[in-house]
């Protein structure tokens, strides 16, 4: 437990530092120190009554963390640019943008339909989460279709549509794009039975919003905040519907899904350190990249890629959180674990924050 106040005490001490260099709420530092000063703050007082975590495992988030955080002294901070607002002129063709969507949205309405058969015939969004979603993925047509078209269009057009709207670009084609990252997050909630594309417009929308405003602030004009607090408002109600629909208590289980994944890393970690299997050497955290290539040029069969296929299903299966269901979330800081043990969750964590430009 002394691992764990530490690092309370460290992400406390580089959010303040970073709220008074950056003076704003959504960079990196600021957003990574703050998310993980709640996490383990919530992970001392447990109040949802999860399995506690072995040393080891809090160690190793410790390392994390402070990679992340050691990064941010190699990044250059040059002046600032106009990076994150992007217009829709800027896009080569529009058009076919527009039709990337579309198809996108097709392809989600053919996933999202079993699970809407599924709602109507009165089955809930559990159900959905933890029988249907891997009914779906045995499928490999379908496990390609979500993987590799739905998800990575619906996650694109979010970005995209929250970039446009914060600057005020409401042409036909903007507004019909937001149409379809609207029906697109509800179907992949119908496939998959899982938040992270409403969570993922929320902060999408925040951070967006917050940039152009910044933007429009040094310019002189006024902007009103209410826009954003009514999507936020109404985001944040949706996802805890959703979470009362699955659990009964929705308090309960936004909490378990802040924290769980400490513990959830700690019992995938006991299961992976056994002899039956070994480290991923990076391509667990590049699956998404260079998994449609080890398919096409035949490498899926190698013992590299049947042992990379063994640890996805290891951190994807259903661990218990003391009479909890719950899958599927390591944190990054399991998958660079599974990578290359405690060295990769340093070196990934400080290229990471290395990644990312400091200004935003």
């Amino acid at each position: 437990m002394s691992i764990a106040f530490l690092i309370v005490l460290i992400c406390i001490s580089v959010f303040i530092i970073s709220i008074y260099k950056y003076r704003n709420l959504y960079n990196p530092l600021t957003i990574f120190s703050g998310i993980w000063m709640i996490i383990f703050v919530l992970y001392i007082e447990n109040p949802s009554d999860l399995p506690e975590v072995k040393d080891g495992t809090l160690l190793l988030f410790l390392i994390g963390i402070v990679g992340y955080f050691l990064g941010s002294f190699f990044v250059k901070h040059g002046g600032r640019t106009n990076t994150t607002v992007v217009y829709i002129d800027n896009f080569p063709n529009k058009q076919l943008i527009f039709l990337m969507q579309l198809f996108g949205t097709l392809v989600s309405i053919y996933l999202g339909s079993f699970g809407l058969a599924a709602v109507l015939a009165g089955q809930d969004l559990t159900f959905i989460r933890y029988t249907l979603r891997l009914i779906t993925l045995e499928n490999s047509i379908n496990a390609i279709l979500l993987t590799y078209v739905s998800v990575p269009i619906m996650y694109f057009s979010i970005t995209y549509t929250c970039a446009q709207l914060a600057a005020k670009n409401y042409s036909r084609l903007v507004k019909w794009s937001a149409v379809l990252s609207l029906i697109m997050m509800i179907m992949e909630l119908l496939t998959t039975g899982g938040r992270m594309g409403m969570f993922y417009a929320i902060t999408c929308s925040f951070i967006a919003f917050f940039e152009n405003r910044k933007q429009s602030i040094s310019k002189g004009k006024k902007v009103s905040i209410l826009p954003i607090v009514l999507i936020v408002a109404l985001g944040v109600g949706m996802m805890f519907m959703m979470a009362q629909s699955r659990s009964g208590d929705g308090v309960d289980s936004i909490t378990v899904y802040l924290y769980g994944p400490i513990s959830c890393f700690d019992i995938d970690k006991e299961l992976f350190d056994q002899p039956s299997f070994y480290h991923t050497y990076g391509f667990l955290t590049l699956q998404g990249f260079v998994s449609p290539f080890s398919k096409l040029l035949m490498f899926s069969e190698t013992a590299t890629w049947k042992n990379l296929d063994k640890v996805s299903a290891l951190i994807d299966d259903v661990v218990d959180l003391n009479g909890r269901d719950f899958n599927s979330e390591v944190t990054m800081f399991g998958y660079f674990y599974f990578d290359g043990g405690l060295f990769c969750v340093f070196l990934f964590s400080f290229i990471c924050k290395k990644s990312v430009p400091a200004h935003l």
